[in-house]
């Protein structure tokens, strides 16, 4: 995997020196293929630096057969683990695909091009096309005649606005996707330039769908004409993009019912405007079992956190799919310890002595059934850059774990609180971190909130370990500075480490994928020894819908709604 990822370094840096030297945009290269699962394909697609084609590609045409097939109207309801927070998917935490998709959409898409190798290309969305003219440098010509669902016209005014507002909003949780950016110019009302601060390795990227997990959708275009007339606040419970839908009804802790809308840019393959079904609903259910008995049922016709126990049911089930996608994955158990107050603030062999306590392997095995493996690493798997075996592991060492806690100061054990998300499946591994824990003397208590209540719990500071998951993303630049950085918006539990900061930023800041690797490699180092985050196991990212739901396309780790239909 690195020799591909070397590869693909240099053929970014000769596609720069020809941009450079040439006006006329080239090709985006082919990302480097994984050789594991989890390897991903994109870590060196999406480059800042690279040119893309100035004619946005058709996709292939629908064969009479296929698009015969297709069945209009109907309704799919989406059954998800946490509630939607807020509308606004500048400010949002919980709104994300496949819903925010069909409501609001990016310059560009990061679409799936093998399902067997996982590969991803940026493609244009309301993009047409973009180039660089030098490193520092995005020129984006945008779609002509693109409306709103209120009407209003999208334009390179409202594009700049857009990306201005991530930037600079009080209750911005995107700021992280912006960070490179310096300025943006309106050239012409229908093309803007993007001036970056330095060369960025995944600017381009941030400007798609490309990002999965939290808050990760906050570059999507949303209605200018709408918050001018409402204020900022305009779009928390009325959403206005130009994606395929509007909002019908929000019914706060339950769904988000979205309806289709008239007047959307983009045809199907039947050759009438997208989309197919007539509405989508966006279901909380935060149980997963209960999530697999409404499949069954035919109340929910896709499930995002099916049961890994609950998988050989639905393979063996003729009306339902399965459908893996083992280039990406959650981390589960990710847990940190209270940097900021409490018994692990200054105490590092505390903090070790729990971080041997967990047996990883049997916490992957238990809980895996066969789809995940154990994750010594917070985010960094093989195939990401500056993945390093050698790299302080806390494997698990029950004997070394009594020796440090009693070095720690606690030969007689000590009594901590474990603070989780009130969902399945972490109640079950807390359980088994709780065993392993209670074994070696660190009696846990655990308290199990509702997720946004627990993550407010975590920020201001009021716990002593923290548990969450996260979902695997593509490139170091895209989760550290989002999930690990001081003050980053999802560094849920405030950990900070001014070294590990300023080891992220060098990384962000070159193209060059072998000098990368190397940096991210000094990152990892210096976050392993700090240890007040760690990890349990990685799961493979899978999605189970019923056999009548068709057409689903996918965009890294997320289900992308706007071509699904019922064969009814």
């Amino acid at each position: 995997m690195r020799a591909l990822t070397i590869a693909a370094s240099i053929l970014v840096i000769a596609l720069l020196l020809t941009a450079c030297a040439t006006p006329a945009p080239t090709a985006v290269p082919k990302a480097a293929e994984p050789t594991k699962p989890v390897a991903a394909a994109p870590t060196t697609a999406p480059a800042a630096a690279t040119a893309a084609p100035t004619a946005a590609p058709k996709p292939p045409a629908a064969t009479p057969t296929a698009a015969a097939k297709i069945k209009r109207g109907g309704t799919v309801v989406y059954a998800r683990n946490n509630v939607v927070d807020d509308l606004d998917i500048v400010t949002s935490i919980t709104f994300s695909a496949p819903a925010s998709g069909l409501v609001y959409e990016h310059l560009l898409n990061y679409e799936l091009t093998d399902t067997k190798t996982g590969k991803h290309e940026l493609k244009p969305q309301l993009a047409e096309s973009w180039d660089v003219t030098d490193p520092t440098k995005i020129v984006l010509k945008l779609k002509k005649g693109i409306k709103f669902s209120d009407g209003s016209d999208f334009t390179a005014e409202v594009a700049k606005w857009n990306l201005d507002r991530v930037r600079t909003h009080t209750k911005s949780v995107g700021k992280d996707k912006v960070d490179a950016i310096q300025s943006v110019d309106v050239v012409d009302p229908n093309t803007i330039r993007v001036n970056l601060k330095n060369a960025s390795a995944t600017a381009l990227l941030k400007l798609s769908n490309g990002v999965s997990g939290t808050a990760a959708y906050a570059t999507a275009m949303g209605s200018k004409a709408a918050v001018d007339k409402g204020g900022d606040d305009a779009l928390h419970d009325r959403p206005i993009g130009t994606g395929p839908m509007v909002l019908d009804q929000w019914l706060r802790g339950d769904r988000v019912i979205l309806k289709k809308r008239d007047g959307y840019w983009q045809m199907g393959e039947d050759g009438q405007a997208l989309p197919y079904l007539d509405g989508f609903a966006d279901r909380y259910i935060p149980d997963s079992a209960v999530q697999f008995l409404e499949l069954r049922a035919g109340t929910v016709q896709w499930a995002g956190t099916v049961d890994l126990k609950d998988v050989a049911a639905v393979k063996s089930n003729p009306d339902l799919v399965y459908e893996e996608r083992p280039w990406a994955g959650t981390l589960q158990f990710v847990h940190a310890f209270n940097s900021r107050q409490g018994p692990f603030k200054d105490n590092l062999k505390l903090r070790q002595a729990a971080s041997y306590a967990i047996d990883k392997d049997q916490m992957a095995k238990t809980m895996g059934f066969g789809l995940a493996r154990p994750a010594y690493y917070i985010y960094w798997v093989p195939g990401i850059l500056g993945y390093d075996d050698s790299v302080i592991k806390y494997q698990y060492d029950q004997a070394k774990s009594k020796q440090l806690l009693a070095e720690a100061g606690y030969p007689n054990g000590i009594d901590v609180s474990l603070d989780i998300i009130a969902r399945d499946p972490d109640r079950k591994i807390a359980e088994m971190a709780k065993f392993m824990w209670d074994t070696v003397g660190i009696r846990t208590t655990i308290d199990a909130v509702e997720r946004a209540a627990g993550l407010a719990r975590y920020q201001s500071g009021n716990f002593t370990i923290g548990f969450y998951n996260l979902a695997l993303l593509p490139d170091p630049d895209l989760f550290a500075p989002k999930a690990l950085t001081c003050n980053a918006m999802n560094n849920w539990t405030n950990w900070c480490n001014k070294d590990f900061d300023a080891c992220i930023a060098e990384g962000g800041a070159i193209l060059d994928q072998q000098k990368r690797d190397g940096i991210y490699k000094r990152c990892l180092k210096t976050m392993m020894e700090d240890d007040f985050v760690g990890s349990g196991y990685l799961q493979t990212n899978f999605t189970t819908y019923v056999s009548k739901m068709k057409g689903e396309r996918i965009h890294y780790a997320d289900g992308d709604a706007r071509w699904v239909w019922m064969d009814k």
